[in-house]
């Protein structure tokens, strides 16, 4: 019989960041693609949620993500942003790109 485990939110996001900041990507890369991987997983997108800790983490081990890039926001026109993600994860270059367009709102 398999055992239900019920995890809150915030505690799957911790459990999700410690586990890519021990496959070296640093806290503040962590945080938001924890945040996401847990957000699709609420969201029933399992495809997109705690199925890709393990290759995220191996990803960064390896040195094909950059676990530290930090993402560059360049305002190329008051409406057009242009967001360099340095070889990291997509989702802090996301996170940069959302806020910059919300402000330009």
């Amino acid at each position: 019989m398999t055992e239900t485990v019920t995890v809150s939110i915030s505690d799957a996001e911790a459990a999700i960041a410690a586990a890519l900041e021990a496959a070296n990507t640093c806290p503040a890369i962590a945080r938001p693609v924890a945040q996401a991987l847990v957000a699709a997983e609420v969201d029933g997108q399992k495809g997109h949620g705690f199925s890709r800790v393990a290759s995220y983490g191996a990803q960064a081990r390896s040195g094909k993500v950059d676990g530290h890039a930090t993402p560059v926001l360049e305002r190329v026109m008051p409406a057009f942003l242009k967001v360099d993600a340095g070889n990291g994860f997509a989702f802090p270059a996301l996170d940069l790109a959302c806020d910059a367009l919300v402000e330009t709102c």
